[in-house]
């Protein structure tokens, strides 16, 4: 979803390229690795345990741009008085967390009970009214989606406050 997301987007909200959907695709694969550490502040948790790995192929600002991208996945969005976030020296990558840790929280959202219960997504723009319809398909046609609905409530706020649009989920069953 996080890759679908980062795609439909592309040109509208954003303007990553390869390189950047790399780093995002990196973040929301290992993004959950801090549980094996822990529940709480797995998040931060994920952020040591990526930033300690030898990911080979990444250059080391690629790591922590990975390793952040990961810590923002829930709770707090990046804030200067954040380490972690402060050892983004560079300002295009703080820029990439910044932009691309919401659409990784989506993601996040819409696999809340890692059931694969939602089929695919897509995106619907309204760029007058400044409103983003995520059309959300589900898998099986007698589940209402109430905990990713729920989820996505809650995860939805970073990417209304980043991209300045209402976010409107709608459940399409075909």
């Amino acid at each position: 979803f996080c890759l679908s997301l980062f795609d439909q987007t592309q040109g509208k909200l954003h303007s990553w390229g390869s390189e950047e959907r790399m780093l995002l695709w990196a973040a929301a694969i290992l993004h959950n690795c801090g549980h094996h550490v822990g529940h709480s502040s797995h998040h931060k948790h994920s952020y040591y345990l990526i930033r300690h790995a030898e990911l080979l192929g990444f250059t080391e600002m690629e790591i922590e741009t990975i390793a952040n991208l990961a810590r923002y996945h829930r709770k707090n969005s990046p804030k200067k008085r954040h380490e972690t976030y402060r050892n983004l020296t560079s300002k295009r990558h703080r820029k990439i967390v910044e932009q691309l840790h919401p659409l990784l929280r989506l993601a996040v959202a819409l696999d809340r009970r890692q059931i694969g219960a939602i089929r695919s997504i897509e995106c619907r723009f309204n760029l007058e009214q400044r409103e983003l319809q995520l059309l959300i398909k589900p898998c099986y046609p007698n589940d209402p989606c109430e905990l990713e609905l729920w989820s996505l409530e809650f995860k939805k706020e970073s990417f209304e406050a980043e991209y300045g649009v209402k976010l409107t989920p709608i459940l399409q069953f075909n």
